[in-house]
């Protein structure tokens, strides 16, 4: 049979329309969404801190969503940590993950009693909570026990393992706090220590500051002559910030901006001598309060709890709500800490006007500023509506 040049494009037509519905058909799939109508996970971990949004992918579907600090993480999600940022996840069985920049991780299904996390690529530093945490690469895997921790590093092309706390099972053998490997095969290679070993501050150590951040000390020993420390804003060393002779051991090291840093030692031609580790300089700002609004009044009952929403800090995702009586908050009449950037709850407190305000309630972060204090009426039953005049331009007279 042939077709007529007519025919050739009706047939055409008719493609081109089925290829763009099934287009249509593909990238509709709504983000983060269940695959197939399925229910999605229980949540497993909470993004505890990250200096910037995470990207984040449910399994069997093509978009990625953002997660800001506070937000929920779920078995078959992947992450991907963006460039110059780090995260903390924490477990709901107390496991801890530090994430290094341009890291992207899968969380895979609890098996036998232990939590796997398969590390695509960049660097992971894992506590283990309630039983084993699993680091999987594709040479193979650190196991480590409760209350161990280890740092799968994925940067220099190889699986290097190296332990911080505790003993490890990684491949075919193990390793103890100090020690480090390779992976190859399932292999365990064993690594000489580093010569220079960083004292402090810890790795991911976080640091919050009022104005200009003050001068952080850091401090290491090992070092030999020649050898220099080096701090900068990648885990690269790209671009150094600081750089000075490591023979005295320490360096007060001072910049007039926040950000995310990594420092080590290094031999004169520039060869690694330690350990890379990041801290962070966090500026430390009050969440702005946008409900209630100044002046608003605000209902609070056992059926209708009021509602007290504000922005979100970098970095913060522990909250302490606060009311008075009085703006300056001479005492604290009503104080809440929440794992969010609300708090719904009935104010057990009489009606009249009261004054509101908020701050970061990270532990050991007690002295967080607060917000300006927001004042608003407090009632415990609905206003009476004002009559509505259904025709006004008829004047009424007594």
């Amino acid at each position: 049979m042939t077709l007529s040049r007519d025919g050739d494009s009706v047939i055409g037509a008719i493609a081109l329309v089925t290829g763009t519905l099934a287009l249509v058909m593909l990238v509709s799939v709504p983000t983060g969404a269940a695959p197939d109508g399925a229910a999605l996970q229980e949540p497993v971990a909470t993004v505890t801190s990250a200096s910037a949004d995470l990207r984040a992918r449910a399994v069997r579907t093509l978009g990625w969503r953002s997660l800001s600090p506070g937000a929920v993480v779920r078995e078959d999600d992947s992450l991907f940590v963006p460039p110059g940022a780090e995260a903390r996840l924490t477990f709901t069985d107390g496991t801890v993950l530090e994430l290094d920049e341009k890291s992207l991780v899968v969380i895979e299904a609890r098996k036998a009693g232990a939590r796997r996390v398969a590390v695509r690529q960049g660097s992971v530093l894992g506590r283990a909570g309630q039983g084993t945490l699993e680091l999987a690469a594709r040479d193979g895997l650190a196991r480590v026990p409760t209350d161990a921790e280890a740092r799968l590093d994925l940067t220099s092309g190889s699986a290097q393992v190296s332990v911080v706390k505790g003993t490890a099972t990684v491949g075919s053998g193990s390793l103890t706090a100090g020690q480090r490997g390779t992976l190859d095969n399932e292999r365990l290679v064993p690594l000489a220590p580093w010569p220079v070993q960083l004292a402090a501050p810890e790795m991911g150590f976080r640091r919050f500051f009022h104005g200009t951040p003050p001068p952080l000390e850091l401090t290491w020993t090992g070092a030999a002559a020649g050898d220099h420390v080096q701090v900068a804003r990648d885990k690269g060393f790209a671009f150094v910030l600081d750089e000075a002779a490591a023979g005295a051991g320490s360096l007060p090291f001072a910049r007039a901006e926040a950000g995310v840093f990594w420092w080590r030692v290094v031999d004169e031609q520039g060869a690694p001598r330690s350990e890379a580790r990041r801290f962070s300089l966090l500026e430390d700002v009050p969440p702005v309060q946008l409900t209630p609004a100044e002046g608003e009044v605000a209902l609070s009952t056992e059926s209708a709890p009021m509602v007290f929403r504000w922005t979100q800090v970098r970095g913060i995702t522990r909250y302490r709500v606060e009311l008075s009586r009085e703006a300056g908050f001479p005492t604290t009449d009503f104080s809440q800490v929440v794992d969010a950037v609300q708090l719904r709850v009935h104010v057990p407190l009489d009606e009249g006007t009261w004054y509101w305000r908020v701050r970061a309630a990270e532990t050991g972060h007690e002295d967080a500023p607060p917000s300006a204090p927001h004042a608003f009426r407090l009632v415990h039953k609905p206003l009476l509506q004002a009559p509505e005049l259904l025709a006004p331009e008829i004047e009424v007279k007594p």
